[in-house]
Parts: structure tokens; C-alpha cells; sequence
């Protein structure tokens, strides 16, 4: 299960068999636990580094939940002056369920190396979320780690970011293009697996607004996968001086491009809309209660859509 720490006894595909990996991670097991707390009412801070690494959310966090409420939380939660280092998702669990945790303070010398490590152990991510965890990695200032500072600096060139993920150059400059030229939305899509990092390369010049619409669907994969082909479609067209007539209706002429994207645009309102019976909007607000993160996004895209659907 992604989070936790029974997957610490095999390491994972991806991180077996990095490639040329020049630097060494704190892989000695974790100290012994310094104190139990309960969660407090306010969360904590979390560390730079432990940013990195996308959250678990959805059913593998539902999961999460499931396990340290019959078991506790038993992969003590890691601090670095004050913040977590490590264990965003155990302590987020552990604060939903209102039960105590083991702490301890990280003591080493290489806390980047120690969160890259203990998450590729524990996490099954894909290549595609690996190359946006290398990509924050290539991007954060270089320099030496301060602890007294604690600055978010990275020893690593993007070459050796390549190697500790074990991903490609490729990938990288692949995952950066969506960071830096993507919605955020897509950029998230990538990081939480809902779509690979190449497919979302392939729609960041569309408009903002019909990146946010594409991932807003719930099939996010399929969603951009159509977008593509119309785009393709479109470009093949006017590459052609424009659109051929049907052989069938002389009068007929294929739609524009604007026209396409308003068809699958307003087909897909209209299966949400046919979908949103008084039952499944009843059981959606319950899964949005149930949500510890913030939600005015989403909820303004759905809003969103259904002023779209009537009008």
C-alpha cells in the first residue's frame, strides 16, 4: 500500500538498479522513537524536501486511514527543526483519526538523501512522478544544505537528479516543460499518476482554462488522450488547405477546431449532468467532507461546469 512502511523490506522498481547513482542516501534504519504525541488541533510545518514527493490521496490514503487505525502508526514520523521530514501522510492519518505517533529527530547530514530514499522504498510511483520529483530537484537553488538555516537547497545537478530517480534526461526536460509552461492542474495530474508526463506535454499550449477543463474530467487519461487527437486532427486539416468535402453531402464541411473542442466540451457536461443524480451528488458531498486538503479548486471547477451544461 503506498505510505506505509511494509513495502521498506523490498525495494521497489523504481528505485532498483539506479542508474550511475554518485551519491549515497541515509539508509540506516530510523533512530529509536524520542517521544509519542498526540496531533495537535493545527497541523505542523513541513519541510522543504518533504515537498518533493507528491501526497498520497484518494483510496490509497483512505487506506492509509484503514491501517493505522487497526495497527497505529508504526514507522516513527520524522522532524527536522520542527518540521516534518518525513511522514506528511502518516501524520495527516494519524491527525484524522485523532491518534498518537512516534517522533523522532533526524540527526544525519543528508536529509534530501534520506527523503529520496525512504520514498522510493515505500512508494510505487511511476516513471512520469518520478520525473517531476527529479525536476523540482534540478530546479531548487544549488549550495550546501544549512540545518541552521534550513534552506531548501539541493547538492544535486540534474544529471545526478536523472540517476537518483532513475529516470532519463529526457524525462526531466519532458516534466519541466509541464511545470513551467502547464497549469498547475496538469502539473498535479502528473505528480498524483493520473496522466503520464509526456501525454500532458502534448496539450501545454492549449488555453489555461482548457487544461483545467481536461483534468477536471474523471478520466483525466482519456480526456487528454481525445484532446490530442483532436488537435491532431485540426492540424492535419489545415496542413491539407482546409477540410475536405464529404463525398456524401456536397453542403457538408467538416467543423473547425474551436467547433470540435465545444463538442467534446459540451458532451462531457452533459454525462456529468445526466450522471449527477440526487444520489451520487449526496454521496460526492460526503467524499468532499471527507477530503483534508483544500477543495475550492474542484469546487469551482464543477461549478463551473455545470453553468456550462445550462446554458
Amino acid at each position: 500500500m503506498a505510505g506505509r512502511c511494509r513495502m521498506a523490506r523490498q525495494r521497489c522498481t523504481s528505485c532498483r538498479g539506479a542508474r550511475g547513482m554518485s551519491i549515497q542516501f541515509a539508509t540506516s534504519p530510523s533512530p529509536q522513537v524520542d517521544s509519542v504525541e498526540h496531533t495537535p488541533a493545527v497541523g505542523v510545518k513541513w519541510h522543504p524536501f518533504a515537498d518533493i514527493f507528491p501526497w498520497i490521496e484518494g483510496p490509497a490514503f483512505e487506506e492509509l486511514v484503514e491501517d493505522i487505525r487497526k495497527n497505529g502508526v508504526l514507522e516513527p514520523i520524522v522532524f527536522l527543526d520542527g518540521q516534518v521530514l518525513d511522514g506528511r501522510n502518516r501524520y495527516m492519518a494519524a491527525r484524522h483519526l485523532g491518534v498518537e505517533y512516534p517522533r523522532v529527530e533526524y540527526h544525519g547530514d543528508d536529509p534530501l538523501g534520506f527523503v529520496i530514499s525512504h520514498n522510493l522504498k515505500r512508494r510505487h510511483l511511476t516513471e512520469s512522478q518520478r520525473a517531476m520529483v527529479a525536476t523540482k530537484l534540478a530546479k531548487m537553488p544549488r549550495g550546501n544544505f544549512s540545518k541552521s538555516e534550513n534552506l531548501p537547497v539541493s547538492t544535486m545537478s540534474q544529471a545526478e537528479a536523472a540517476s537518483a530517480l532513475n529516470v532519463s534526461d529526457r524525462s526531466i526536460r519532458t516534466a519541466r516543460q509541464v511545470s513551467e509552461q502547464g497549469t498547475p492542474e496538469l502539473a498535479k495530474a502528473v505528480e498524483e499518476g493520473k496522466v503520464s508526463v509526456s501525454a500532458a506535454a502534448s496539450i501545454v499550449d492549449q488555453p489555461p482554462e482548457v487544461q483545467r477543463e481536461v483534468v477536471a474530467q474523471p478520466n483525466v487519461k482519456k480526456a487528454v488522450s481525445e484532446l490530442r487527437k483532436s488537435v491532431l486532427e485540426a492540424a492535419k486539416q489545415g496542413a491539407a488547405g482546409g477540410a475536405e468535402q464529404s463525398n456524401k453531402n456536397p453542403h457538408y464541411q467538416a467543423p473547425t477546431k474551436a467547433g470540435e473542442a465545444w463538442t467534446k466540451l459540451y458532451g462531457s457536461c452533459r454525462a456529468l449532468a445526466e450522471w449527477a443524480s440526487d444520489e451520487n451528488m449526496l454521496l460526492a458531498l460526503h467524499g468532499k467532507a471527507e477530503r483534508t486538503d483544500d477543495q475550492a479548486a474542484n469546487v469551482a471547477a464543477i461549478q463551473k461546469v455545470l453553468i456550462s451544461t445550462r446554458n
